[in-house]
């Protein structure tokens, strides 16, 4: 399960369900492979299939995951739709462009 504190997001590829986890290293490896900064993908609006399943292949490998191939990812954003992946990509960009900081909040706990 994805936990917002360590800039996690939930995905769900074929039916089932993975983590992408953003950090300084999935960030330069989304921008070195896509040749372009996350802020301009954000910005555009809009995403290529190629581009979805780069940013889900390296967000997987930021949660330490690699079970699964760029290859097999792409068929999954293809099978799935781009609509139904779209927004837990975009959702997963937003926080990276956010840096560390969501994650070093705490949750507020109740006052007793």
């Amino acid at each position: 399960m994805a936990n917002k504190y360590r800039n996690e997001v939930e995905i769900t590829l074929g039916g089932k369900k993975y983590t992408l986890r953003a950090s300084w290293e999935t960030i330069v490896g989304i921008e070195t492979t896509l040749n372009t900064s996350i802020l301009a993908l954000i910005a555009r609006g809009s995403l290529t299939f190629k581009e979805a399943a780069t940013v889900i292949l390296l967000g997987l490998h930021g949660a330490d995951d690699k079970s699964l191939t760029f290859e097999e990812i792409g068929k999954a954003v293809f099978e799935d739709g781009m609509s139904r992946i779209g927004r837990p990509v975009i959702e997963f960009l937003s926080i990276a462009l956010d840096g560390a900081k969501l994650g070093k909040q705490e949750p507020e706990t109740a006052k007793s």
